[in-house]
């Protein structure tokens, strides 16, 4: 009975958790075309959109805060009116409680990592090969500054198979180690009460 009412009252603040101060996730990308830059809870969903664009010489640029603990799922609808396609992002996050699944803070396109999956149907749907378009640098694109040693990608069996392609990677928030103590404080005293 004691174990069950301490199980209860972490259950219940296990919801109060918060990301640490200041964790973040920071982007700059472009996709030729358009694209829509989305972070969801469920890889399956597509989740609130944070970012958009729709002239690819440009580098969008933004900075979104993570005030929840958990897995999330940094989606990105790629749209391409007219070959060749690539879509190109470098993905920094900030804070000591998050990583990517590279186990870093930092996530580069990159098709040879396994950080991205591609679908060509739909957030969660059925995984086509994420392929090497080129260097930062390859023509008719150019090279843009912000992106470091992230390379053109795009999915499929070659760059113009597709004109949409759905790309999801992920990373992890822990908890503030402060928001998990608190949790711990409220489980014990609660177990202590009911003896």
């Amino acid at each position: 009975m004691q174990l069950r009412s301490a199980v209860c009252v972490l259950s219940l603040f296990a919801g109060f958790a918060t990301a640490g101060p200041g964790d973040s996730l920071s982007a700059a990308m472009t996709v030729d075309n358009t694209f829509s830059a989305y972070l969801s809870n469920d890889p399956n969903v597509q989740g609130t959109e944070f970012l958009s664009g729709g002239s690819w010489p440009t580098t969008y640029q933004t900075v979104v805060s993570l005030d929840e603990p958990g897995t999330y799922y940094l989606q990105v609808r790629a749209f391409d009116s007219g070959s060749p396609e690539m879509f190109i992002g470098k993905f920094s996050l900030a804070g000591s409680n998050a990583l990517f699944a590279n186990g870093t803070q930092e996530l580069l396109t990159l098709a040879d990592s396994g950080d991205w999956t591609a679908s060509a149907t739909g957030f969660g749907g059925p995984e086509i090969d994420v392929i090497d378009v080129g260097t930062n640098g390859t023509a008719p694109w150019g090279t843009f500054a912000l992106m470091g040693d992230a390379r053109f990608i795009w999915a499929g069996a070659s760059p113009t198979q597709f004109d949409t392609v759905y790309f999801t990677a992920s990373f992890t928030v822990l908890p503030a180690p402060g928001s998990v103590a608190a949790m711990g404080l409220v489980g014990l005293a609660a177990a202590r009460r009911r003896r």
